[in-house]
């Protein structure tokens, strides 16, 4: 078994939290994305028309 001097956890311990941060930090990218493209949707809607019709509606 190989020791990481800096840490002094096995090898292969390092390597599989290595393994889980990119996981998650790839899942955060496509979040992030995703949220991105769900705000660009929404800051197109055309409220003004859509507050009209709600208010015309009461």
């Amino acid at each position: 078994m190989v020791i990481d001097m800096r840490t002094r956890l096995p090898h292969g311990h390092i390597a599989n939290h290595a393994a889980t941060i990119s996981f998650h930090a790839q899942q955060l990218n496509r979040s992030a994305a995703e949220l991105t493209a769900a705000l660009e949707a929404l800051q197109a809607l055309d409220m003004g028309a859509l507050l009209a019709e709600f208010e015309a509606s009461h």
